[in-house]
């Protein structure tokens, strides 16, 4: 093709473009976002909104295409200091399929009404904001919805069973509420084709999960830090097809012993109940990717094989009778109780006296006295908080709440969690010298900088110091524990750059630094990393400048980036023969060509949104077994491959690239293919 005939068609294509943009926006509906804007008290985020130019062409908005009118079909408003209630115009955008409002601290009210008047919407999210009042009985009538987020908000009341109705809902996420009462009994009977994913987290739902819920293969369910109570054995079963279930922090109790577990199962937590048993050996055919039984009444020996010993000793403590790798020592009581299938009544009668006879002749010394004093000052200077105000000096230190001690009777895991804690770190954690896992979580009014005399812990090999206030730098001091294998900083307020000698730990396995206020670049070094990291967190700070190119050597499990500064390339953190399973890059500002990046076949997440990525979706991406994915407001361009996953996505996860198109977005109008065939005319 000649440079005249080249010119001529990009011609074609700018009229085309012009002719259509005049006629897109519907009058009405330009009206409504102008009264929508004037509501919002006109946000930073759409201050550009102007009524000169087409609403079509608008921030945050979208429209349909000819089909519909090209009237607004997407209204998305994000990350702003919006200080107003939920408009009630939203509910005059007839043709309205996604309301977005999304972390918006500043929202208040509740979910007006006129939302029920959306008779296409399917996706609504509506999170991180201050949102109050019940979730409504009227989303029940908003029959094509399949996503509903009202997460992270202080809704009230119980959850209406009326959602169970929904025909199409794939994804009910409710979780971080101030919801009540109990789990629907109609959500044992979702009207859905297959049951929605159901995140009922961080609430205060309480009594027994129904029994009805055994109809049911969910596919992912969060019921964890409530109040639930009694058996949840309805939620397992070996021909279930889910992947994660995650029950803990509730009053469960029931019997594990005999628990079959789906194989697709990758996230089990059941941690922080009062469930018994004995871990099944069924387990040892599961592929894990996350496993926590922690804080419960189990006993007996924990099976060998698959993942069950890849895990750390943490996701088995607190249960007084559990033994066996990862975990170190077989207590008399557990000896007694495997014996009891080989022995006896009798037998096993004496073994159990003989057993409490000398529990009780050594409980006096189990307790080395140093440790006994230093956990005293500990307490004291935290103030004497609830969890461990019943630590009392008569008693033998080794069976205080939130202590665990080694075969030395040593004190080597000290857990204070979810208290109201306001203190700062005491020095003395330092004076613990046999300390294995250091554990306060959950503590959001404990202040102050990490202390330097954790330096001295040789043995520490878990540092998790997460949900609180800290604030200063992640210390340098930490390379010098050469036995950590865990560290969790995240939800603080730590400040300054990531030291790069965190890389020289050569145990290290998991590192998690998000949420806080870091800046600088990540280290060159972590591309090196002495241990075997396979979990690398950095999301939600303040990082900058490019990834270094020494990551392309490393092959993370999980890479979560997002929501910092980052610029330049990411292409090496892809490969084909990588084995990484969630990579999150999402707000930044990244910019390299998709096209021909090759993504692993083990990845299951994948989150590249609002960057400012080119290219087009690779054909390659049809193989891979997606749980989630979103390329949205990036600069992608071409048709979206056919096959695979791509399409069970909702079009949300595509929005926002403005030459991209084919299902599930619309198809490749006019205007699109004037421009592909501009992208694609050959130069001389």
């Amino acid at each position: 093709m000649n440079k005249t005939t080249t010119l001529l068609f990009s011609l074609f294509a700018l009229l085309l473009t012009t002719s259509f943009s005049k006629d897109l926006c519907h009058k009405d509906d330009e009206n409504t976002l102008l009264k929508i804007k004037k509501s919002l008290n006109n946000p930073s985020s759409i201050i550009s909104w102007d009524p000169k130019d087409d609403c079509c062409t608008w921030v945050s908005v979208d429209c349909g295409d000819s089909t519909v009118n090209h009237r607004v079909i997407s209204l998305s408003i994000s990350d702003d200091d919006v200080s107003a209630q939920i408009p009630p115009e939203v509910g005059d955008l007839p043709y309205l399929e996604y309301l977005i409002f999304h972390t918006l601290p500043n929202l208040t009210g509740e979910i007006p009404p006129t939302i029920a008047k959306l008779k296409y919407l399917h996706f609504l999210w509506l999170s991180m904001t201050k949102l109050t009042g019940p979730v409504p009985e009227f989303l029940s009538q908003i029959k094509d919805l399949d996503y509903i987020n009202l997460s992270s908000n202080e809704l009230s009341g119980s959850i209406p069973g009326s959602l169970s109705l929904l025909p199409k809902l794939r994804i009910l996420e409710l979780s971080r509420n101030k919801l009540t009462g109990s789990i629907p009994e109609s959500f044992g009977s979702f009207k859905a084709v297959l049951p929605p994913e159901l995140y009922l987290s961080h609430n205060q739902l309480s009594g027994s999960i129904p029994r009805s819920l055994d109809n049911l293969d969910f596919n992912h369910i969060d019921f964890s830090s409530n109040k639930l109570e009694g058996d949840a054995l309805m939620m397992f079963g070996a021909k279930k097809t889910g992947s994660s279930i995650i029950l803990s922090r509730n009053k469960l109790q029931f019997d594990i012993s005999k628990v079959k577990v789906a194989t697709t199962v990758r996230s089990l937590d059941l941690s922080h109940n009062a469930i018994t048993g004995s871990i099944p050996v069924q387990w040892t055919e599961l592929t894990l990717q996350s496993l926590n039984v922690s804080y419960n009444r189990l006993c007996g020996r924990i099976p060998q094989g698959g993942d069950l010993q890849r895990f750390d000793a943490y996701a088995y403590l607190h249960n007084k009778c559990l033994c066996g790798a990862p975990l170190q020592s077989f207590s008399i009581y557990a000896q007694t109780q495997t014996q009891q299938h080989t022995m006896g009544n009798s037998t096993t009668l004496l073994l159990l006296l003989f057993a409490l006879f000398l529990t009780t002749s050594l409980a006096k010394h189990l307790c080395h006295k140093d440790d006994k004093n230093t956990l005293l000052k500990i307490k004291k200077a935290m103030n004497d908080p609830y969890t461990i105000i019943s630590w009392d000096p008569k008693d033998d230190c080794c069976t205080w709440v939130a202590v665990e001690c080694g075969n030395a009777n040593r004190v080597t895991s000290l857990d204070i969690s979810d208290d109201d804690v306001s203190a700062q770190i005491p020095p003395e954690v330092g004076d613990l010298p046999y300390l294995q896992y250091l554990t306060l979580r959950k503590l959001p009014n404990l202040t102050g900088e990490i202390p330097p005399t954790i330096a001295k812990l040789k043995y520490l090999k878990f540092l998790w110091l997460s949900w609180n206030s800290l604030t200063g730098p992640i210390p340098e001091f930490l390379s010098q524990l050469k036995n950590l294998e865990y560290i969790n900083l995240s939800f603080n307020k730590l400040s300054g750059s990531i030291p790069g000698s965190l890389s020289l730990l050569p145990k290290l396995e998991y590192l998690e630094l998000s949420r806080n206020k870091l800046t600088g670049t990540i280290p060159e070094s972590f591309g090196s990393f002495k241990g075997a990291v396979n979990g690398l967190y950095l999301s939600h700070n303040q990082l900058s400048g490019s990834i270094p190119k020494s990551l392309g050597n490393a092959d993370f499990n999980t890479i979560d980036l997002s929501r910092n500064k980052l610029e330049g390339d990411a292409s090496m953190l892809f490969g084909a023969k990588k084995t990484a399973w969630h990579i999150d890059l999402s707000r930044n500002m990244f910019q390299f060509d998709i096209s021909k990046v090759k993504v692993a076949k083990t990845v299951n997440f994948l989150d590249l949104n609002h960057n400012s990525l080119t290219g087009s979706i690779p054909v390659q991406w049809t193989e891979l077994d997606l749980g989630t994915f979103n390329v949205s407001y990036n600069r992608l361009c071409g048709r979206i491959p056919q096959g695979g996953e791509l399409q069970s996505f909702d079009a949300y996860a595509y929005l926002h690239n403005k030459c991209l198109c084919g299902a599930p977005l619309p198809s490749c109008n006019v205007k699109i293919q004037a421009t592909d065939l501009y992208l694609n005319l050959p130069s001389e």
